[in-house]
């Protein structure tokens, strides 16, 4: 296979080559410097690719402009950031997540205790994290999980809570005899 030159100074997108950096086998990869001014290494197939073409100002830069209105004036939705969700994200917002799964996504095996019995999270809360965690607050600790007051009501507030293990398993709905 061809070596591919690139030259000190040659652009990708946004991405200017400061030097050849020797520290993966087999894997062609570049000093870049960025125009904002922060400095990356990148591999060249991903920048002959069009795959990185930024340090990620780019990204960040669409993301902080005001939602563009659409012709039928339905504001663009824009992704929001709160820190919870980074990586694996918190308990927290993995609580959020799977709470959201059990009541919308038939292909969960407990929707068919929740969203298959009619339990919805309430409109503020399945748009917004960061709305649920003001009104619940953050976990006690590893030993506390999310629990429904009303065994039969909504994700909403007032229903929700902080509880151990025993507190759920006192807190169960009836189930038919056998």
């Amino acid at each position: 296979m061809k070596r591919q030159n690139v030259e000190r100074g040659e652009r990708f997108g946004r991405l200017q080559v400061i030097a050849e950096v020797f520290d993966r086998p087999r894997q062609r990869r570049f000093s870049l410097l960025c125009d904002c001014g922060k400095e990356l290494v990148a591999q060249l197939a991903h920048l002959k690719a069009g795959r990185t073409t930024s340090c990620g100002c780019y990204r960040r830069e669409q993301l902080s402009h005001r939602a563009v209105k659409s012709e039928r004036r339905k504001p663009v939705r824009r992704a929001v950031r709160h820190g919870h969700s980074e990586g694996f994200g918190t308990p927290e917002y993995r609580t959020w997540r799977a709470m959201i799964d059990r009541c919308y996504n038939s292909k969960r095996q407990a929707y068919k205790y929740y969203g298959g019995r009619g339990i919805i999270v309430c409109e503020e809360w399945r748009r917004d994290f960061p709305a649920f965690l003001a009104h619940v607050g953050r976990r006690p600790s590893r030993e506390y999980s999310i629990d429904r007051i009303n065994v039969n009501g909504n994700y909403e507030p007032g229903n929700v809570r902080w509880a151990d293990r025993r507190t759920q398993q006192l807190n169960r709905r009836d189930r038919k005899p056998l």
